[in-house]
C-alpha cells in the first residue's frame, strides 16, 4: 500500500492498549497474503493520515560559465550616444529601416571600422516620434535612461522592442524624441545573468553593448541590444534579433561621421587613427592640392605625385610617408648605408656594395674573448667552450695571438672546424701566438687549471683571442 507506513503482523494488537487500529482496504491486498487485513497503527482519537513519500533528489542545473566583455583596444574614438545617432542616419542612406552600433571597432589596412547592425524594414514595425515628457524627460545623451525609457513606453502601448534613434525634434509645441520599435517576431527578450554577460557596468553603455553583442554570437543571434533594465538576482534585459531580422558591417569611421570625410570637406585625421580619410561610401578620395575630399580623379603613383590607395607608385618608385597627413612618390635614395648600390655599384664614402646593396665593410681584424665554463664538480680543474662562434656572422677567421686573462695558470687547448688542434701552458697574463696562429677561431676551446685547489676554482675562465680576416 503506497503512501502508508504497515505496523508489523507480529505484534499483538492488545499490547497495543493507546493505539487504534486504522483498517486498510483489502483491495489493496495482494493475492496470496496472509489472509487477514493488514493494519497500519495511529493514535487514539487521530485520524490516519498517509505518510509523504520523500522526493527524489533534483539533479544539478547546468554549471554556467562567466563570460568575458570582449576589449576595444586602446582607440579613443566614439563610445556616447552621438555614435548611435550617427549609426542610425547611416542604417538610412544605406536604405535600412534602422540601425544601432555594437560598440566594438577595429584596426585594419584602411581606417578604423566600428560594428554596425543594420536592420531591414522587416524587423521595424515603425517609427515614431514619442514626446519626451512620455519618456521620463530622459537627457537625450543619457543612453542607459533613454533605453529604458523607450521599452518602458513599448511595452505600455503594446508595441515591440524599442530602439531609440537619439534624435530629437519639436512637434506641436513639444520636443520628441525617434525611437524605432521592433516587430514581435523579429526578436527574443531575455533576462541574461550578470555573469554570463561578463558582469558588464550597466552605467558604462559601451561595456552593456559589447556584452549583450557577445552573448548573442555565442547564442545563434544576429544582434542584440541592452535595455538597461535590472532584475533580481544580478539579471540585465536583452533584445536578442533573429537571424534574417540584423545584418553586421564594419564600417570605415569617415563614412559615419558627418564633420569630416565628406565631399569638400576636410578629410577624416584624427589621433587615434591618423588619416587622411575620405567616405568610401561615397567613393570619394583626398586632394592633396585642395586638401580636401573630392570625387574627382587624382594622378597617383608618378614621381612626385601621391601614392596610389596610400601605398603603391609606379616602378622604380617608392611610397614615402611624409606624416599623418599626406605621402608621395619618388625615385628611392642610393649609396646610404642598407640602400640600393647607385649607378656602376657605387656606395657613399665608408660603405661598400655587396649584392646590390651598400653595407659598412666588415673589419679585417679585431679581438675577441673566450669564456670557457667549469665541467663539473668531479673535473672542476676542466673548463670548456664546446662550439665557440666566429666573431665575424658567417665569415670565419684566423688567430693571431691570444692573451691569458684568466688570472691563473692554466694549460689551454683549442680544435678548429678543420680539425686542427693546439695546446700550450700559459702563466697569467701570457701573449702568445704560437701554435694557435693560422687556425680558424671557431670550434672547440678549453683549459686545465693547475696551483688551484678545488674550494679556490672559479665558475670560470677567459682568454682573449685577436684574429685577422
Amino acid at each position: 500500500m503506497p503512501g502508508y507506513r504497515l505496523a508489523s503482523l507480529t505484534l499483538a494488537l492488545t499490547t497495543l492498549p493507546l493505539m487504534a487500529a486504522c483498517a486498510v482496504d483489502s483491495g489493496d491486498m495482494d493475492e496470496g497474503s496472509l489472509g487477514v487485513a493488514e493494519q497500519a497503527m495511529c493514535p487514539v482519537n487521530m485520524d490516519c493520515e498517509p505518510v509523504e513519500e520523500p522526493e527524489d533528489p533534483q539533479p544539478p542545473g547546468p554549471q554556467i560559465t562567466c563570460a568575458n566583455i570582449p576589449a576595444t583596444g586602446n582607440w579613443g574614438y566614439l563610445q556616447n550616444a552621438t555614435l548611435i545617432r550617427y549609426v542610425n542616419r547611416y542604417s538610412a542612406k544605406q536604405g535600412y529601416a534602422a540601425g544601432f552600433p555594437n560598440f566594438n571597432a577595429a584596426k585594419y589596412s584602411g581606417p578604423l571600422v566600428y560594428g554596425v547592425h543594420l536592420l531591414p524594414g522587416s524587423a521595424v514595425a515603425e517609427w515614431r516620434n514619442v514626446p519626451r515628457s512620455a519618456l521620463g524627460n530622459s537627457a537625450l545623451d543619457n543612453i542607459g535612461e533613454m533605453m529604458r525609457r523607450s521599452q518602458d513606453y513599448a511595452v505600455a502601448n503594446g508595441l515591440g522592442a524599442a530602439m531609440p534613434t537619439f534624435e530629437q525634434g519639436v512637434e506641436n509645441g513639444q520636443v520628441v524624441y525617434g525611437v524605432s520599435f521592433l516587430r514581435w517576431e523579429a526578436f527574443e527578450f531575455r533576462d541574461v545573468s550578470a555573469c554570463e554577460l561578463g558582469n558588464p557596468n550597466v552605467n558604462d553603455a559601451s561595456q552593456m553593448f559589447r556584452a549583450a553583442n557577445a552573448y548573442a554570437g555565442a547564442h545563434g543571434f544576429a544582434a542584440a541590444f541592452p535595455t538597461f533594465h535590472t532584475g533580481n538576482g544580478g539579471v540585465f534585459g536583452v533584445i536578442l534579433l533573429k537571424p534574417g531580422y540584423a545584418e553586421w558591417r564594419d564600417v570605415p569611421y569617415p563614412d559615419l561621421y558627418e564633420n569630416c570625410g565628406g565631399l569638400a570637406q576636410s578629410a577624416c585625421n584624427y589621433s587615434y587613427d591618423p588619416g587622411p580619410w575620405c567616405d568610401s561610401t561615397g567613393g570619394l578620395w583626398y586632394n592633396y592640392d585642395t586638401g580636401s575630399c573630392t570625387n574627382k580623379v587624382i594622378a597617383c603613383g608618378g614621381q612626385g605625385n601621391v601614392c596610389c590607395n596610400r601605398t603603391s607608385c609606379s616602378s622604380g618608385l617608392e611610397c614615402v610617408d611624409a606624416g599623418t597627413t599626406w605621402s608621395y612618390c619618388r625615385v628611392p635614395p642610393c649609396g646610404g648605408q642598407g640602400q640600393a648600390c647607385c649607378g656602376g655599384g657605387t656606395c657613399n664614402s665608408g660603405l661598400q656594395c655587396d649584392g646590390g646593396t651598400c653595407y659598412v665593410p666588415a673589419p679585417t681584424s679585431g679581438s675577441d674573448y673566450v669564456g670557457m665554463s667549469q665541467v663539473s664538480s668531479s673535473q672542476w680543474y676542466r673548463y670548456e667552450n664546446p662550439n665557440k662562434a666566429s666573431p665575424l656572422l658567417g665569415t670565419e677567421v684566423k688567430i693571431a695571438s691570444l692573451e691569458n686573462t684568466s688570472g691563473y695558470t692554466i694549460t689551454l687547448r683549442h680544435v678548429d672546424k678543420n680539425g686542427s688542434s693546439s695546446n700550450v701552458a700559459l702563466n697569467p697574463g701570457d701573449q702568445v701566438t704560437y701554435p694557435f696562429a693560422g687556425q680558424g677561431f671557431s670550434g672547440f676551446w678549453g683549459a686545465d687549471l693547475h696551483n688551484v685547489t678545488q674550494a679556490w676554482a672559479p665558475g670560470g675562465l677567459t682568454v682573449k683571442v685577436n684574429w685577422v680576416k
